[in-house]
């Protein structure tokens, strides 16, 4: 792999490594910021909710507390006469908007005066039951008479001290209650009540006719409820709702009733503005990759560059041509080390030269030594042969001398003449010997 596609994708993975980990790092805090937030602020909302409903029961149990010591409801007890009563009953029902129905029981929870025409004993029911103890407030439920969604509010009415029967008012919680929990924020927020049996007591913004019909058994609503071991966790935690959806949600218990309000929101929805810093920090990235490339790929050529140029000179000195040049006027490493390699260059051509010089002299000074070592060469031959040549001579002489002393053994007398003969032909074997010694010299 070339130097420069080694550093182009060295700076691309480091970038890519780099925004990758820049992207999840946010992605995790940003996360976490926002869920915190979105739970704090539903934290928030679901106290400030349930306080004001806590209020408007506190407010509308005060009220018919208030109707129960009036002195037209106790004289129906005390005086048998009901027409002050029917026409307080109206005016009420006029001044107050929500008031939809007022009925006014015995002891025996017999109706005696009421809003209404349809007249049905309540004996021993619920509403009756608690209300002859105190204000009792009944769950959200429709009413038989004006099919309109409503809480009845009860409390006892005294007579000369002693109990004589009870008012209850119903209250159309469509015209306070809901307004109060009523809430918009974001595209899949909302807040809810449910009752003692997770059934939801308010409208859902996502499924129609939930009334008293959808039941809720998330697990926050499980714990508002007190129906799960588990602890409320101080972190913000999702869970399914009622829809089936992954929630952010938490609740709060209203004092005094068996309700459990629930503020949830979907984590999709939730997290939107964190999917979309994500997307536009990839967009950014992959920008970033995009100009990083084409920076990163001028860049490596930059750098490349001169180690191209001192890569051509090293071959056209492989090629022998040292008087090429290789100019980098940079002052970083690459631009040191061309000078070094030109410097480098100029030596080697220098000493090159030298040893070419050296050369020739040692070549003429072989020729010199071979003209030499062939000439004796040839005059150690000349005196070969001329030694050969002796050697035979002497011996055709010695042949001859013996053959003389053998063929007069008796011509020779002892004395001068006989030794100088056996002189001569002593010499003649010694010259012969030191011939043939020679020659064994030379072959050697």
């Amino acid at each position: 792999m070339k130097i420069q596609t080694k550093i182009s994708s060295l700076i691309f993975t480091l970038i890519l490594v780099t925004g990758i980990v820049a992207i999840t790092s946010s992605y995790i805090v940003s996360k976490q910021m926002i869920e915190d937030e979105i739970y704090h602020h539903l934290e928030s909302t679901t106290i400030s909710r349930a306080h004001h409903i806590e209020t408007l029961l506190d407010e509308e149990a005060e009220l018919v507390k208030t109707f129960a010591t009036s002195k037209v409801f106790v004289e129906v007890f005390t005086t048998q006469n009901l027409t002050p009563a029917i026409q307080r009953i109206k005016t009420l029902i006029n001044i107050h908007e929500v008031i939809s129905r007022i009925r006014v029981l015995d002891k025996q929870g017999k109706v005696v005066v009421s809003s209404h025409s349809e007249i049905n004993p309540i004996g021993n029911a619920e509403i009756f039951a608690y209300g002859k103890e105190g204000v009792y407030i009944r769950d959200i439920h429709i009413s038989t008479i004006t099919a309109t969604k409503v809480m009845s509010v009860s409390a006892p009415i005294l007579a000369k001290g002693e109990f004589a029967g009870i008012i209850i008012v119903n209250i159309e919680v469509e015209k306070e209650l809901y307004e109060i929990i009523s809430h918009k924020h974001g595209k899949t927020s909302e807040i809810y009540l449910i009752n003692k049996d997770g059934y939801m007591m308010t409208p859902s913004r996502f499924i129609e006719d939930t009334f008293l019909k959808q039941k809720v058994d998330s697990s926050e609503a499980r714990e508002g409820l007190g129906l799960s071991e588990e602890k409320h966790a101080v972190e913000p935690d999702s869970y399914e709702n009622y829809r089936g959806e992954l929630v952010i949600g938490t609740h709060r218990v209203i004092k005094g009733m068996d309700w459990c309000l629930l503020a949830e929101i979907d984590a999709e929805d939730a997290f939107a503005p964190v999917h979309q810093l994500v997307q536009l920090m990839t967009l950014f990235l992959i920008m970033l990759l995009g100009v990083s490339g084409i920076v990163a790929f001028f860049t490596a050529k930059n750098i490349t560059r001169p180690i191209v140029r001192l890569h051509r000179r090293s071959e056209e000195i492989e090629k022998g041509n040292w008087d090429y040049q290789v100019t980098v006027d940079s002052q970083d490493e690459i631009g040191q080390f061309s000078r070094a390699f030109d410097s480098m260059t100029a030596r080697l051509k220098n000493a090159q030269d030298k040893l070419l010089i050296y050369q020739d002299k040692l070549e003429i000074q072989v020729a010199d030594r071979t003209s030499e070592l062939s000439q004796r060469i040839q005059e150690i031959e000349r005196q070969k042969i001329g030694m050969q040549n002796l050697a035979l001579d002497l011996a055709k002489s010695n042949a001859l001398l013996e053959a003389v002393i053998e063929q007069a053994p008796f011509a020779i007398q002892i004395g001068e003449g006989a030794s100088e003969h056996w002189e001569i032909i002593t010499a003649n074997k010694e010259a012969q010997r030191i011939t043939g010694a020679t020659e064994e010299q030379q072959r050697g």
